[in-house]
């Protein structure tokens, strides 16, 4: 057989690794007029809905008691694990 790939024969699946599992974060910061904004909390997860919902129920929950000026707001993201040594 030649050493030029056939255009008839089949491609090979490229053997893909399995995702890392991802660490579900939620930030909760304070934004305050004149002062900026500080990170209040840093919580961690184990699943993107167990950290979405409580972000939205932080966020909704402080939203009766927030004013133009000083807020809480809390935001969920992913996070890669950190590298084993």
């Amino acid at each position: 057989m030649s050493k030029m790939k056939s255009k008839s024969r089949p491609k090979t699946k490229s053997i893909q690794k399995p995702s890392e599992p991802q660490v579900w974060c939620v930030r909760v910061t304070e934004h305050e007029r004149d002062w900026g904004i500080r990170t209040d909390d840093l919580l961690e997860f184990p699943s993107e809905e167990k950290a979405v919902a409580y972000a939205e129920n932080y966020n909704k929950n402080s939203a009766e008691m927030d004013t133009p000026d000083h807020f809480f707001q809390a935001i969920a993201f992913a996070k890669k694990p950190a590298a084993e040594k």
